[in-house]
């Protein structure tokens, strides 16, 4: 086991290195949700309006 004294500075920007990768992935998921649900209003309207 590492001493987290001689360590500390290492330790913690592997936290932070984490939690931004984290960030960054639930980030982009929420985004993308939101274009899809944007591209799929978008497709429902067009087939409402294209009616028979």
């Amino acid at each position: 086991m590492p001493e987290f004294d001689k360590n500390a500075a290492y330790i913690w920007a592997c936290y932070l290195v984490g939690a931004l990768t984290i960030g960054a992935a639930v980030l982009h998921a929420w985004l993308s949700a939101r274009a899809a649900r944007r591209t799929l209003d978008t497709l429902a309207a067009n087939d409402e309006d294209t009616g028979p």
